[in-house]
């Protein structure tokens, strides 16, 4: 997800960023996370393994030694 359409672009419901209504439309929360976040995918194989890969700001992967993300 590019940071236009997490932050910026409203949601068809609401009219609000869709970050803020994922936080239930508290603002000072929106405040603290809104461009302090990093993007993840998270893959689970058929063995329950999981894997995190980054994101880019413009929505594609990561690529190199920096795509793999460890929470």
């Amino acid at each position: 997800m590019i940071d236009d359409w997490i932050a910026n672009i409203p949601s068809n419901t609401t009219g609000r960023p869709r970050l803020l209504d994922a936080l239930g439309g508290d603002t000072s929360l929106f405040n603290q996370i809104n461009g302090n976040y990093t993007r993840v995918l998270a893959k689970v194989s058929p063995e329950g393994n999981i894997i995190y890969k980054k994101i880019k700001p413009n929505g594609y992967l990561e690529t190199g030694a920096d795509a793999t993300f460890n929470p």
